[in-house]
């Protein structure tokens, strides 16, 4: 079997004996000489396009220059592909009868259904692709695509762990945030979400200077409400702390943000239930911090229901509770000393 030269720009594309591909124009491109093939019963791959000087990809060495992926559909891989990788960023490329690739910087994907296929699915369990991993912003982002995947052909893996599947946050590490999916053809990706600016690790001593002058914030303990009855008292909150870091059913953390100590945030159990707490500092408030931290605390901490309290009027708190699957399950009252007075409250609860 004899492999068909590729042409010059300025003639008509000769297809190889695999399929037929445009190729972007390339002046004075020489001709290649024809080459003998294997005698393997199957195909030559086919020569990957060359990128015009109109459309420069970079050379960085080591870096992927293309991808090529043969599918059994090509239309369904128009669909789920180019769905997906239009929403990372990529943008079309190239586009011919059998097949069409996308472009992100100076790597390009090509997709092709190519008559020289042996199987009509990939099987990512044998030698060969097992899945693609790409970069995919941040937790919100993949949390977006992940849902809308599920309406343009890809279907949830291992959606019983997302999106923890590829590691927890643990003792201050802070975990593999993805999005596991495959599509129809059995191809698998994964959404890899950029690492987290929030990161919450086990309390330093160090930390707890920084904490009890977070305490002193008369504004943030007017929103908090329920306080401690003096926040400048020193004694009786290294006291506090102390007892908080001997219990086992206490699981305390400091949240981090660009290694900064930006609060606290802890679990434990009173009365047999499962109570949640976090402090913030004022000047990391508004950056959308506590429900990160929240969060990554609720990875590690499996323990359901989980409860928390907030005042009726602290609308920053509430909105917080309930992006994470908090809703309210009860109504309280007590003397709040941040506020000196009686206060209303909510109890709220996360059961999944």
């Amino acid at each position: 079997m004899t492999v068909q030269p590729e042409t010059t720009a300025s003639s008509p594309h000769q297809p190889s004996t695999a399929t037929s591909r445009p190729e972007p124009a390339v002046p004075d491109a020489p001709t290649a000489p024809t080459a003998a093939a294997t005698d393997a019963p199957v195909a030559a791959p086919t020569p990957a396009p060359t990128p015009g000087p109109s459309a420069p990809l970079a050379s960085a060495r080591g870096t992927l220059h293309h991808l090529e992926i043969w599918v059994p559909d090509l239309e369904e891989a128009r669909a789920s592909w180019g769905w997906l990788l239009t929403e990372l960023g990529y943008s079309p490329f190239q586009s011919w009868d059998t097949g069409f690739s996308t472009r992100l910087g100076g790597t390009y994907l090509v997709f092709e259904q190519s008559s020289a296929l042996s199987s009509s699915e990939h099987d990512r369990l044998r030698p060969g692709l097992n899945h693609l991993a790409l970069h995919s912003g941040s937790q919100a982002r993949v949390d977006r695509l992940y849902a809308a995947a599920q309406q343009n052909g890809w279907t949830p893996l291992f959606a019983d762990r997302y999106p923890w599947a590829g590691g927890k946050p643990s003792d201050g590490r802070p975990g593999h945030y993805a999005a596991f999916l495959q599509n129809a053809a059995g191809f698998e990706v994964e959404l890899v979400a950029a690492p987290a600016d929030v990161v919450l690790r086990p309390l330093l001593s160090a930390d707890l200077d920084v904490f009890f002058r977070m305490e002193q914030d008369r504004e943030a303990n007017r929103i908090a409400a329920f306080t401690v009855k003096d926040p400048t008292d020193r004694g009786r909150f290294d006291a506090r702390w102390t007892v908080l870091r001997e219990d086992p059913q206490v699981t305390a953390r400091t949240i981090l943000v660009g290694g900064r100590v930006a609060g606290s945030i802890s679990t434990y159990v009173e009365d047999g239930e499962h109570e949640l707490t976090y402090w913030i500092g004022r000047e990391f408030w508004g950056r959308g911090i506590a429900t990160k931290a929240l969060r990554a605390i609720l990875a590690e901490v499996p323990d359901r229901p989980m409860h928390a309290r907030t005042a009726k009027d602290n609308i920053g708190s509430l909105t917080v509770l309930r992006r994470c699957g908090f809703e309210v399950v009860s109504e309280d009252s007590g003397f709040a000393n941040g506020r000196g007075e009686v206060v209303e409250e909510f109890i709220l609860a996360l059961t999944d």
